[in-house]
């Protein structure tokens, strides 16, 4: 497992995000599940040794990381390159004896039309711009010198680290801790500028291009004796099996089910923030469900008052956390109020419509007709 939690100590090793599947991986939903596991507002250290992997993880793990409300070290041992530099941001970051910290530019592959081409260019500039920034409010460097660094690979040793500001310590104190799992330096070969040091090392330990999970040494099984009878002749009663959960694997199947959730009812960005705050399937879904209808009546209301900003108020409603109910008074007396709200009659019920007609006429203005329509419909008391 990559992704290891001992008391307040998380140990992140491996690739960042599932590159292949025989990968030794730790990915955004297994930090968002032992940050859970250890406390919201617990003191945390991060123990990391990571050659990177998906740059899109990458960032959504320094995410979690920077929202935990407790204070972060992160203790890179062996190195932090790639990805994995960019969550070493996250918290207070301690460079090891021997650690080293790369960055560079993100990398993809594209497979298709020039165009196509193009357009993974201008996602992959707007990813290292993101990159950059992050690198820039941790040095406090301008955003402009950590682009040119990236775009160069540059390899950073615990003082240079430091010096340079992407590093808050360099720790030369030895502790009791075992050493961080050297499976991590697999993937060495798809860096531009590998240090001489580690691609000799590589080179005559013949660690592969990815790593590998190691397979445990076969153990000998001893026969077992079959149990005795007992007087009556019935065989004993075997122990029951534990049946204790495993709240890291209940931790992941929430967030891996609030994903899908959200992803289905058409709001995957609020996934991650219903995650953080550790909401269970069930708010989950009565909250997608709420934003299902102040959705529904923002449309309808745009389509009665096309100068609306029914977006703008959507995204209000959302983050206020505003029931249906009251956002539908609310965008009800908005348009009562708006005299260029078009007719309704063929937008209601029939029993609405009717109100309407029979109360509204050519004597009454807009606001008038939508304020019995509101009243008859029960939008408003």
């Amino acid at each position: 497992m990559a992704c290891v939690v001992n008391g307040t100590e998380i140990v992140l090793t491996g690739t960042v995000g599932r590159l292949w599947e025989e990968d030794d991986c730790f990915t955004f939903a297994d930090v968002l599940a032992a940050l859970a596991q250890v406390g919201r507002a617990t003191d945390i250290r991060v123990r990391l040794n990571s050659g990177g992997g998906l740059a899109t993880e990458g960032a959504a793990i320094h995410s979690a990381l920077s929202m935990h409300r407790g204070a972060v070290e992160i203790v890179i041992e062996g190195w932090a390159a790639s990805a994995a530099s960019l969550l070493a941001m996250a918290g207070k970051t301690v460079m090891r004896p021997g650690a080293v910290m790369m960055i560079h530019d993100p990398s993809g592959c594209t497979w298709g039309t020039a165009e196509e081409h193009r357009a993974s260019a201008d996602a992959l500039d707007a990813l290292g711009d993101a990159y950059a920034q992050v690198y820039a409010d941790k040095t406090g460097k301008p955003v402009t010198e950590m682009r040119a660094l990236m775009k160069r690979e540059v390899w950073l040793g615990p003082e240079e680290a430091v010096a340079q500001g992407f590093a808050d310590r360099a720790d030369g104190a030895t502790n009791d801790n075992k050493p961080a799992d050297p499976v991590a330096f697999g993937g060495w070969h798809r860096y531009a500028h590998v240090p001489k040091g580690i691609a000799a090392v590589a080179s005559a330990n013949k660690w592969p291009a990815r790593a590998l999970m190691t397979t445990p040494a076969p153990q000998t099984v001893h026969p077992q004796e079959t149990p005795n009878m007992s007087e009556n002749g019935t065989p004993p009663t075997p122990a029951a099996a534990s049946a204790t959960p495993d709240p890291l694997a209940a931790e992941r199947d929430r967030c891996a089910t609030i994903a899908k959730m959200c992803t289905a009812a058409g709001a995957p960005a609020l996934a991650d923030g219903f995650m953080a705050a550790g909401l269970s399937v069930a708010e989950v879904k009565a909250k997608l469900d709420a934003t299902g209808e102040i959705r529904a009546t923002c449309a309808t209301a745009k389509r009665l008052s096309p100068s609306l900003d029914a977006q703008a108020l959507e995204r209000e409603f959302l983050a206020a956390g505003t029931s249906p109910e009251a956002a539908r008074k609310a965008l009800w007396d908005r348009l009562a109020a708006d005299s260029t709200a078009t007719a309704i009659v063929n937008t209601l019920t029939p029993e609405a419509a009717a109100g309407v007609a029979a109360g509204g006429g050519a004597t009454h203005s807009h606001a008038d007709a939508i304020a019995r329509a509101n009243k008859l419909a029960g939008f408003a008391g």
